[in-house]
């Protein structure tokens, strides 16, 4: 009885921090709809403000000659004016606050993965004996040691919770690329980046880290490792000349790709810690869906949808709940069906036998 309510609250704090986060990246796209423009117009204004005030200088000068302590006044407020116009003239607030957003996106990730991780292991933690390197090195054998004073000195939870430590501080300084093949392998799920949307993140975290640390100017290691992950680079790119920046239809696409990956993940992850975790996993695919719809974000939602219909073929000991399948199905055909693609909303529905379904289905058929 313990262990299905332990079981039960690990699922709700997974689901909590699975929504947590998509939440969150749905701010960011609010705010990237919002304030970019705000930011724009702002400094428009200030263009405007600055401009006006030396209209009046010349204005001034164009009257007739000024008593000297007049000329030495509207020489001040040149001067001044040119001042403020330089930082204006050399940096565009919509882009930094762009770039500023951009790199929220993956702080953000970075928290997100650190919750989801901390709590799937607690509630698993045999998963930290699993092998998640290649080879061992010395580092990830240092997170599985237990000192003989932690175990006289200790409860197990307080043991439990410095592995934990010491496995997310490995983890998490490696690039996305390593930690998605570390957790594949922690996890024995086969690959995390057979996905349409895998090379575009790696590009949005390679991006933001030649923004972030070399003012967006290419390195060889963004070439590098784009091109290992399949990322198509132009061939203008130039190693070291080449400056990145971030647009608005950029920072949008960013959002949505880290949203889909991230959600995704923390579903793939879940599921493979325990069979028994599947229901509700299944439940809130579902639940997850239909927010999507509400809030008209059909290309996510059809994302999910697809994630959602891949599993539902997956074999599992534990028999899948059908009224939780039936309702990723139905959201997945409303996210097509709005999207515009009814020949597909149609397709997904055939695919069902709703026969002997409740009535609230075959309404929704």
């Amino acid at each position: 009885m313990g262990r299905s309510s332990d079981r039960k609250s690990g699922d709700k704090e997974t689901q909590d921090t699975i929504d947590a986060f998509l939440y969150k990246m749905q701010a960011l796209s609010s705010l990237a709809a919002t304030q970019l423009k705000h930011a724009r117009v702002n400094q428009r204004r200030e263009l405007k403000t600055i401009s006006g005030k030396l209209e009046k200088v010349a204005a001034r000068f164009d009257k007739g000659k000024p008593s000297l302590l007049e000329a030495a006044h509207n020489i001040n407020t040149f001067f001044d004016c040119m001042k403020e116009l330089e930082p204006l003239k050399l940096i565009h607030h919509e882009t930094m606050l762009a770039e500023i957003l951009f790199a929220s996106i993956f702080s953000s990730f970075d928290a997100y993965l650190n919750h989801l991780l901390r709590n799937l292991y607690r509630q698993r933690p045999n998963l930290l004996t699993a092998p998640e390197a290649k080879d061992d090195t010395k580092e990830t054998r240092e997170t599985k040691s237990v000192s003989f004073a932690d175990v006289l000195h200790r409860t197990k939870d307080e043991i439990i919770d410095n592995l934990i430590d010491g496995e997310l501080n490995s983890l998490l300084r490696d690039s996305y690329i390593r930690i998605f093949e570390r957790l594949a392998r922690r996890f024995s799920t086969g690959t995390l980046k057979a996905f349409e949307a895998w090379p575009v993140f790696v590009e949005c975290s390679q991006r933001r880290n030649v923004i972030m640390h070399c003012d967006g100017i290419v390195s060889k290691q963004y070439v590098e490792n784009c091109k290992s992950e399949g990322v198509n680079i132009a061939q203008a790119i130039i190693v070291g000349q080449t400056k990145l920046s971030v647009s608005i239809d950029y920072l949008v696409k960013s959002i949505e790709v880290a949203t889909e990956v991230g959600v995704k993940l923390g579903q793939v992850l879940w599921r493979a810690s325990s069979e028994l975790s599947v229901a509700s996993a299944d439940v809130h695919l579902g639940e997850l869906l239909y927010s999507l719809l509400k809030r008209e974000e059909w290309t996510l939602a059809m994302r999910m949808g697809e994630f959602g219909r891949e599993i539902s073929k997956r074999s599992h000991r534990v028999p899948r709940n059908e009224r939780s399948l039936k309702v990723i199905v139905i959201n997945h055909a409303q996210a097509a069906k709005w999207s515009g693609d009814k020949t597909t909303a149609l397709k997904l529905i055939e695919e069902f036998d709703w026969s002997g379904s409740a009535f609230e289905f075959q309404l929704a058929v």
